[in-house]
């Protein structure tokens, strides 16, 4: 007798669930904001305690594995955002059809991203295993307790990070086959669990040690969840004809984009990075513990405020791909739009609330002066203008970052070189500013303007012009008013 296939039931189809619910659901922009709003979450409440937990010394050691750590970026983001775009190319718009060219295009991909990022995992172990354990050695010798369980907590961000170096390969094969709700899900439900267990961790006296190794627990398990989803999207690539194979063709295609990228980001994040690595060496306790924190928060802000723009991305390169440069533009103001609210939005609230919220909670390190959060978040403000620029011009497959990023890199180094013997800790973020209105803001808007043929003011108006004004009126208020 032929069987017939079992009917789904209902209730597992959730059509039972409301409207809004489902397009939440379905929506990488809408969870992309809950994510948003579960980061300041634990921001909001993770972070005060372990502010009120740890010593200033604690606080220097976690706001140096945190920088250090960061260095993942520097490794790996000049190659996912290239195979995004390759794999977002190749794929095509939401929707169309899998032919056999396209499918056997992917699959060469992946087979090439396999053995690309098996090297970057065992290059930045390397990196990790040197020069990361040389940058916490010294803070970790100034804690006056036992130091064992912090090298312990040291291996595990190691291996956390390896891992999201590995599991970005497949991150990248989600959003570029425009799975970014599925990553967003995940991501979400990840932070969610950071939160819960880590406020455990607090309520049952944990330490510094505890705080790190949950941390990195709900790491792996979101960096291996992308791994397992990414596997899955991929199997619907292979067909009889086809294999998972490195193919030298590719790589060389893609390399002279990668290279560019990367000596893009490695000279303009990485030099900040570095910078504020460096300065945890010389430092007082106090004033590193004060300054790490406050590089934590308003990188914490500018990397979410990236999400809406971020999200776009293989749109923006399906739309250019389909010459509909119409919607290239339309859809890069709205997202901009997104992303400069939320960042001055954050900036603001952290700067109005921060140190009023730390003297409460009774924390042991103290907010940095107004004055100097006033000019990190116009920094960081400038370079994400720079940045989300340079991304949008990079969607033609044509990149600046070599050009851009190295000269404003060389300008930041030497600014920091000059005024750190006079300014202090100030001279970072003034350096930050010089050298991205020096070159790389007027740089990289000009190149997107002139392809995609926008107007300035226009545009600008409707995306950078209220943001930076509210910087300004900041740094106004709480430096010749002592206002904030």
């Amino acid at each position: 007798m032929r069987s017939h296939p079992k009917k789904i039931p209902s209730f597992l189809k959730l059509t039972w669930l409301s409207p809004l619910f489902l397009r939440t659901w379905k929506s990488p922009t809408l969870l992309g904001w809950i994510a948003i709003g579960v980061r300041f979450a634990n921001v909001a409440f993770i972070w005060p305690l372990a502010l009120r937990a740890f010593s200033e010394v604690e606080v220097a050691i976690w706001g140096v594995f945190g920088v250090v750590a960061g260095l993942q970026v520097i490794i790996d983001n000049a190659f996912s955002d290239t195979f995004v775009r390759i794999i977002a190319y190749a794929r095509g718009s939401p929707g169309t059809p899998l032919t056999e060219t396209s499918s056997e295009r992917l699959a060469t991909l992946s087979g090439t991203m396999v053995r690309t990022y098996a090297a970057l995992t065992i290059i930045f172990l390397f990196i990790l295993a040197v020069f990361g354990t040389w940058s916490v050695k010294h803070s970790i010798s100034l804690y006056s307790g036992n130091t064992e369980g912090l090298w312990i907590a040291w291996l595990a961000t190691i291996l956390g990070c390896i891992t999201i170096v590995w599991a970005n390969q497949y991150a990248a094969i989600l959003v570029g086959v425009n799975q970014l709700a599925l990553l967003k899900r995940i991501e979400l439900f990840c932070s969610i669990g950071m939160v819960l267990s880590t406020a455990l961790v607090f309520f049952f006296k944990g330490k510094l040690v505890g705080f790190v190794l949950t941390q990195q627990f709900w790491i792996l398990i979101q960096y291996g969840s992308y791994s397992w989803m990414g596997s899955l999207e991929k199997r619907k690539w292979k067909q009889p004809k086809h294999k998972f194979r490195f193919d030298s063709n590719v790589f060389l295609e893609s390399w002279p984009v990668v290279w560019r990228s990367w000596l893009g980001v490695f000279c303009s994040f990485g030099a900040v990075q570095i910078s504020s690595i460096i300065y945890a060496h010389y430092g007082s306790v106090s004033s590193v513990a004060s300054y790490l924190f406050a590089f934590r928060i308003i990188q914490l802000i500018s990397l979410t405020a990236l999400v809406p723009f971020q999200v776009k991305i293989p749109l923006l390169a399906a739309y250019y791909f389909e010459k509909k440069y119409s919607l290239v533009v339309a859809t890069c103001r709205s997202a901009m739009q997104k992303s400069f609210g939320s960042y001055v939005f954050g900036f603001l609230v952290v700067g109005f609330f921060g140190p009023f919220f730390l003297q409460i909670i009774k924390a042991h390190t103290d907010f940095v002066d107004l004055r100097l959060w006033g000019l990190m978040g116009l920094g960081f403000f400038l370079e994400r203008y720079g940045g989300m620029h340079i991304q949008l011009y990079s969607v033609t497959n044509k990149i600046i970052w070599h050009i851009a990023n190295p000269i404003t890199g060389l300008i930041f180094i030497s600014l920091c070189w000059i005024l750190f013997p006079k300014l202090g800790v100030f001279a970072f973020p003034t350096a930050q500013i010089i050298s991205n209105l020096a070159f790389f803001n007027w740089y990289t808007a000009y190149h997107s303007y002139t392809r995609f043929k926008m107007k300035f003011w226009p545009f600008e108006f409707s995306t950078s012009l209220v943001p930076l004004v509210l910087i300004l009126a900041y740094i106004i208020a709480t430096t010749f008013f002592n206002i904030a």
